[in-house]
C-alpha cells in the first residue's frame, strides 16, 4: 500500500484542542473536553477542521476541485473523479492560465498523492480568488 504524506504511516498521535474537529476516513473526530490526545495505528487519511471544506459552502471551480479530492481522499475511492474532472474543465475555462498546476493535480490525483493534490487545489483557490 502507498503510503501518501498526510496518511499515517504507522502511528501518528493526533492533538485536538477544545471543541476541535478532524476528519480520518469517514470518521469525524470532535473532542468535547479540554484537550485530547489520540493515537491512530494503521493508513488512514486525516484532515484537520482547517483543511476541510464543507461541499454545501463550494462554490467555485477550484472549490469543487478541492471538494471532489477532499471526498477521493477521505472515502479512499475514486467515485468523485468525475466532479474532479468537471470541476478542472470549468477552473481552465475560467483561468486558462493555470493549466500548469491543474496538470500537476491532475498528476497527483492519478497516481493517489490525495494530500499533496489538495495543499495544491488549495494553492488554486487562492489563484482564482485573487482574479476574481
Amino acid at each position: 500500500m502507498r503510503v501518501d504524506a498526510g496518511e499515517v504511516p504507522v502511528s501518528f498521535v493526533l492533538e485536538l484542542k477544545h471543541h476541535e474537529v478532524a476528519y480520518v476516513g469517514r470518521a469525524v473526530l470532535r473532542n468535547e473536553g479540554d484537550r485530547a490526545r489520540i493515537t491512530i495505528d494503521g493508513h488512514v487519511p486525516i484532515l484537520r477542521e482547517k483543511e476541510f471544506m464543507d461541499p454545501l459552502t463550494a462554490k467555485s471551480p477550484a472549490e469543487n476541485l478541492y471538494v471532489a479530492i477532499q471526498e477521493m481522499y477521505l472515502s479512499g475511492s475514486d467515485d468523485a473523479a468525475g466532479d474532479f474532472f468537471s470541476a478542472s474543465r470549468k477552473l481552465l475555462s475560467s483561468l486558462p492560465h493555470a493549466q500548469e498546476p491543474v496538470s500537476q493535480l491532475t498528476n497527483l490525483v492519478l497516481t493517489q498523492e490525495m494530500s499533496k493534490a489538495l495543499k495544491v487545489a488549495r494553492t488554486l483557490i487562492h489563484l482564482e480568488g485573487k482574479s476574481a
